[in-house]
């Protein structure tokens, strides 16, 4: 166990490091390469690699590999031309399609896959397997898939999300979307993909090595409070991917798809999660300020202090004409307010300073008795 958590917390720090690098090297063509190289080594698994998937006319999507990297202890298949212009219903992973399409990924034991899935992939040695799907400019690009070739690997919901943000930041090195963009570009400029990308880069940008000020507060972030800030994003990510069009946001709907990643983070407190219809309508426009509000939200209570067992922490909006604020409130189990109080983390305050910065006073959050 204790082998698997270095391993957990070895995988988080190459990924955000990888968003890093990304965003600093957005138009170089080897990039991918090399984060495949790095994130695949510190994951332990053999061989990752990226395939990029075409519609038909006919509507049969076809899958040809384009990057890979392996340790020395498998063979290379990157040169294989049974792995290009795959047609992947008719091979039998119409299953990965649906998935993908519906922002899902797959995984497991190859040995517990579906016959049809199983033929190639145990061809090429592999005893377990994770595969996430890339979309550029809102729409499937393809996938990247990590394989395991030497022990039946068990994923665990926290690779798979912090695998999943990085998919995001592969997506937007595929589909570039400016030429030339600024260190700090507007949003109108980015598309979706890039968008979340940029904060995934952030997500560790102040996770300080462990120290105090001269008050004593914490300046460290926590493997977990980074971990929930790439949760946010990627759940932000599919709820955009599952829309027809995210010019308009409705503020409880973004946050009611985020509501299970709320709750991974209040049950440490064996408290629960609930998000509050709203009383009047409350619309965003664009999705950068509703994943702001996500990434506040989680860096709210992850930094709780609640000895109030049971409680159930209250998410609601009150929204009126330009003004719309988001309440965060504790109760307990007979309906009495608890008051929820905030452990201070100096570069997790300087975190949600700068969102807060960018959302410029269009929305509020407003946390227990704040006024």
């Amino acid at each position: 166990m204790i082998r698997n958590l270095q391993i957990q917390s070895d995988l988080l720090n190459e990924v955000v490091d990888a968003h890093r690098y990304i965003r600093a090297h957005l138009d170089d063509s080897d990039v991918i390469t090399r984060v495949l190289e790095h994130v695949g080594s510190v994951a332990g698994v053999d061989r990752v690699y990226i395939f990029e998937t075409r519609f038909t006319d006919g509507g049969e999507v076809l899958a040809s590999q384009r990057f890979e990297w392996c340790s020395p202890n498998v063979d290379a298949q990157i040169d294989n031309p049974e792995l290009q212009d795959i047609p992947l219903t008719e091979s039998g992973y119409g299953r990965w399609v649906d998935r993908f399409l519906a922002y899902r990924p797959v995984f497991g034991l190859v040995e517990n896959l579906p016959e049809s899935e199983r033929v190639l992939l145990e061809m090429q040695g592999i005893r377990s397997i994770l595969v996430l799907p890339i979309y550029a400019e809102a729409e499937l690009w393809g996938f990247v898939g990590f394989d395991d070739c030497s022990n039946g690997r068990d994923w665990s919901v926290s690779d798979v999300d912090i695998l999943l943000s990085l998919a995001i930041s592969l997506g937007a090195v595929i589909a570039p979307v400016s030429p030339a963009l600024s260190d700090e570009p507007p949003f109108q400029q980015l598309s979706e993909t890039e968008t979340v990308s940029s904060y995934a880069a952030m997500a560790g940008s102040l996770a300080w090595p462990e120290t105090s000020d001269e008050a004593g507060h914490a300046s460290a972030v926590s493997p977990q409070l980074i971990e929930a800030r790439l949760r946010s994003l990627v759940r932000t990510h599919r709820y955009f991917q599952s829309r027809p069009a995210y010019e308009d946001v409705d503020i409880v709907d973004f946050l009611r798809s985020l509501e299970d990643h709320f709750g991974l983070i209040t049950r440490q407190y064996s408290a629960i999660t609930v998000v509050h219809p709203a009383a009047a309508e409350c619309i965003l426009t664009g999705p950068e300020p509703a994943l702001i509000l996500g990434l506040l939200i989680s860096e709210k209570l992850c930094t709780l202090e609640i000895e109030e067992p049971g409680a159930t922490i209250l998410i609601s909006a009150s929204c009126k004409p330009g003004r719309r604020v988001l309440h965060v409130r504790g109760f307990d189990h007979e309906g009495r307010r608890v008051r929820l109080a905030g452990k201070h983390i100096v570069s997790s305050a300087l975190f949600q300073r700068r969102l807060i910065d960018k959302l410029d006073g269009s929305v509020m959050l407003k946390f227990d008795d704040e006024e």
